[in-house]
């Protein structure tokens, strides 16, 4: 045990992620959730009555701290058309006749979908009592909520989180692969030939995991994929190339496969918390959203939810791919500078133990002699 003790003390590096990294994880998740619940849902509305009666219903949405009404809608099916897009995440039609509030909810996070539900719900029946004691015009009004569950009409928690873990779990199987393969030997010969060299296999193989598991989860268990397959697999080779990229740039800073691990882990550990793609953006403190935006997971997830559950096309997925893109352009870039820097400090180290080998070997000969 004394020997251990000291070994941990001695690696400072293992000693802060012992005691550091639990605390600061603490802190950003803690931040992450400080809100307790979700606020200022982004919502449209349909005002077919155009009455005072409506007015004052879409004014008691408005007024709640659940919703934010950011515009209105010309039809129905402008209003469906803009939740497919994600430009908001809840619908309210009130219809000429203001009986019954009907209320349109991407059912795509269960999360949003179940504040929105509760928090509808509570403003229909609260105006519907009010209404009841002050007669409206004289006479007695019963105000109704019905509720259209889109995108997730079953609140189906597999369809929900499932294709959110699987992308999680590739992106933690490829940075574990590209960890011990870039740290398990010296890097010796042309720095391009050796990123090629290292990061191609891992990229199949990742591109591998992604189109499998997502498969096997559509046809296995039911899990709806609207979408063209030709749009996720573009996705799926800029989220890979991304990860491939950043593995790569981070065990190339480590001393050894532990080291490129520990990287490569304070990455992937909080990534689906901070993706956006169960607790929404617009909950989280500006701060923490902003780390959520510069990891690759955030956009792979964004885009596999459109694809595959929504069933969007290109234009809800090209600015994922775009950004995935660079992440990997400048991350293989960096790559490069670090192995060329790594491949030019082991050759001189060649070279300079075959030089002090033949300068000792007519010592050791004449010795012999």
């Amino acid at each position: 045990m004394a020997k251990e003790w000291e070994a941990i003390w001695h690696n400072k590096r293992v000693l802060a992620i012992l005691l550091l990294v639990p605390i600061l994880y603490l802190l950003l998740f803690g931040s992450l959730y400080r809100e307790n619940k979700v606020k200022e849902i982004a919502t449209l509305v349909l005002d077919e009555d155009q009455s005072v009666l409506s007015q004052q219903i879409i004014q008691a949405f408005d007024a709640s701290e659940t919703f934010a009404v950011v515009g209105t809608a010309a039809s129905e099916e402008d209003l469906v058309q803009s939740l497919r897009r994600g430009e908001v995440a809840v619908g309210v039609i009130v219809p000429r006749n203001p009986s019954q509030v009907l209320t349109l909810i991407d059912g795509s996070n269960m999360i949003v979908s179940n504040a929105a539900l509760r928090a509808a719900n509570e403003i229909v029946q609260t105006f519907s009592l009010q209404l009841a004691v002050q007669k409206w015009k004289g006479n007695p009004v019963a105000i109704s909520s019905e509720f259209r569950i889109l995108f997730n009409p079953g609140f189906s928690y597999s369809t929900f989180l499932l294709l959110g873990l699987l992308g999680a779990v590739v992106q933690q199987v490829v940075f574990l692969g590209i960890a011990f393969s870039v740290t398990r030997e010296a890097l010796s010969g042309p720095p391009l030939a050796v990123l090629c060299g290292k990061a191609v296999p891992y990229f199949l193989l990742g591109l591998f995991d992604a189109l499998v598991t997502v498969r096997m989860a559509n046809a296995v268990y039911g899990i709806p994929f609207l979408g063209r397959p030709s749009h996720y697999l573009l996705l799926s080779v800029a989220f890979i190339l991304a990860l491939v990229g950043i593995g790569m740039f981070f065990s190339l800073m480590a001393k050894d496969a532990l080291q490129a691990v520990q990287l490569t882990m304070l990455i992937a550990v909080p990534s689906f918390l901070l993706s956006g793609f169960t607790w929404p953006f617009s909950a989280m403190p500006d701060w923490v959203a902003t780390l959520g935006h510069f990891l690759p997971l955030t956009y792979f997830l964004h885009g596999l939810r459109e694809v595959a559950i929504k069933g969007n096309g290109w234009e809800m997925v090209a600015g994922d791919v775009h950004v995935l893109l660079k992440m990997a352009l400048v991350t293989f870039v960096l790559a490069y500078v670090l192995a060329w820097v790594k491949v030019k400090r082991q050759s001189r180290k060649m070279r300079s133990s075959e030089t002090a080998s033949v300068a000792t070997e007519p010592a050791g000969n004449s010795a012999a002699s």
